[in-house]
């Protein structure tokens, strides 16, 4: 007589982990369970019932039930593996407050008998509901002769109510999570990172590469090229034998990149130049800055130096020893940037380590040096000139207000202005070169770009592994000149930054560098 084995409750939408390798179950019979390896469906593999039985036991499986729904998913992508525990308690207060919030109005709902509109007309119960659900809660923490702490300048522990726009947002996270309070819980600190993480360079190059067909005569729809680039992502996953799929774009991050293209480039390439040309006669004519110097906008940027690596082909040259040392040391590059707003020329680009008032003092020096041999050292074939300012337009932030930097400005005889916080609009073209540099720029730089780092015959990886990021520092410079110097812009009349310096040099004067 066989010993009778109890047959594991699996379907499709469960994880099955086993021996460190994600399945899914397809299908089972009396005897055996079929699986498909998660990341790639044409692995498969066959686990007697007595055998997954055994491994449960032993933990040395796990069955996730419900990992490949909906809900699951999105709750996964919201907050990863952390369970409650894992997050601040204030924040988890913050979060049970909102379900509260949300599990009230559930109930006012079903005593009156109908669904109550979430629009201006629910403003007044939520501050009501808001008092009530606090006053509540407080009595009970001082039953449990437990006090809510509050911060030192706060006048009460009460939370501020919500707005009908902030419970809307909540109640829809809320429900489609599952009812899951994690999806309540407050994710950033800060504004992050100007440079989005790249989750595969190659399936990004692809993106870039289709996007770009939008400027074309055909003149192609979004969903036409959307088409076009998840066929190619099919066709290249095809001949990847053994190496991790490419990823497809979901719409919505696919219409972002064409959105992000320059108008003008588009109307350009899809009607023709001469159009372009008389559509965009307006724009070309409503700037007054004429003279270079006369206006020129300065900033900081945060650039991830492993991110941007992966972004432009360069992580995967790199030694697996320098690898390791920039996942256990992430290295991040501020770039504080000085652009000319009557050419869009970019007088500097300075990298560091931390922003701080000495960056900013070397990246003014920067902007009244010529940088010719700088661009030369760099392998830069177009010259780079500087140039002293008249007024120069910062943020306020805390390099850009220390006593260091005003003097410096002050000794140069150069005005500081700095408009007031929250409007980034009155630096509009420093703002865009550095969504052009995270954006655009890092792509164009391939394998052989880099290959030097590789090749050096007594470059000790471990203990020079910050050589990457110098050597990430001048590529960044040497596409500033060779690239975004030399390519048209709409407001420029189609001449490039370089063009226009020249022409407008040759027609005004100037504050050459070294003067004072």
């Amino acid at each position: 007589m066989t010993e009778y084995t109890p047959i594991t409750e699996m379907g499709p939408l469960d994880r099955f982990t086993y021996r460190g390798t994600n399945w899914v179950p397809v299908d089972y019979d009396n005897n055996e369970y079929r699986f498909q390896r998660e990341t790639d469906h044409r692995f498969e593999t066959r686990i007697s019932h007595a055998e997954i039985r055994q491994a449960l036991m032993n933990d040395k499986a796990s069955v996730h039930y419900n990992f490949h729904t909906k809900t699951e998913t999105k709750l996964r992508h919201l907050v990863g593996d952390k369970r409650v525990d894992d997050f601040k308690p204030r924040d988890v207060a913050i979060a049970r407050f909102h379900e509260a919030l949300i599990l009230r109005y559930e109930q006012h709902c079903a005593e009156t008998g109908r669904k109550l509109p979430r629009s201006e007309k629910l403003a007044g119960l939520l501050k009501k509901w808001s008092l009530e659900i606090q006053i509540e809660a407080q009595e009970l923490t001082e039953q449990d002769g437990t006090k809510r702490k509050t911060r030192c300048d706060a006048s009460t522990s009460f939370f501020n109510t919500p707005s009908v726009r902030s419970f809307n947002r909540h109640f829809r996270e809320y429900m489609s999570c599952g009812r899951d309070v994690r999806a309540l819980i407050y994710r950033r600190n800060g504004p992050g990172f100007r440079n989005p993480k790249v989750e595969c360079a190659e399936s990004y190059a692809i993106w870039l590469e289709e996007a770009r067909n939008y400027a074309s005569r055909r003149k192609p729809s979004k969903a036409k090229l959307l088409r076009d680039v998840h066929a190619r992502i099919a066709e290249e996953n095809a001949k990847r034998v053994g190496k991790a799929p490419l990823i497809a774009p979901g719409r919505k991050r696919f219409e972002a990149l064409i959105d992000a293209m320059d108008e003008f480039e588009v109307v350009a390439g899809r009607e023709g130049l001469p159009f372009a040309r008389a559509q965009f006669k307006p724009k070309m004519d409503s700037y007054d800055t004429e003279r270079p110097g006369e206006h020129v906008e300065m900033d900081d940027w945060n650039a991830d130096a492993m991110t941007s690596m992966q972004g432009c082909g360069f992580w995967q040259m790199l030694p697996k020893a320098i690898q390791e040392y920039l996942i256990e040391n992430p290295q991040r590059i501020w770039f504080c940037g000085a652009v000319d707003t009557a050419t869009n020329y970019v007088l500097a680009l300075k990298g560091g380590r931390n922003p701080s008032s000495a960056l900013v003092v070397d990246t003014l020096e920067m902007v009244m040096t010529d940088k010719t041999d700088i661009a030369k050292l760099v392998g830069a074939k177009t010259p780079w000139f500087g140039v002293r300012p008249e007024v120069v337009y910062t943020d306020n932030g805390a390099p850009y207000i220390a006593d260091a930097t005003r003097d410096a400005f002050l000794m140069c005889k150069i005005a500081l202005t700095r408009p007031p916080a929250g409007q980034a609009w009155k630096r509009p073209f420093i703002e865009s070169l550095f969504k052009t540099l995270a954006r655009d720029i890092m792509m164009f730089f391939d394998g052989r770009t880099f290959s030097n780092v590789v090749e050096k015959n007594d470059y000790d990886a471990e203990k020079n592994a910050a050589l990457a990021v110098d050597e990430f520092i001048n590529l960044v410079i040497r596409a500033i000149c060779d690239i975004h110097h030399n390519r048209p812009s709409a407001r420029l009349n189609n001449l490039t930054p370089h063009e226009a310096w020249v022409q407008k040099t040759k027609t005004y004067r100037a504050c050459h560098a070294g003067t004072s």
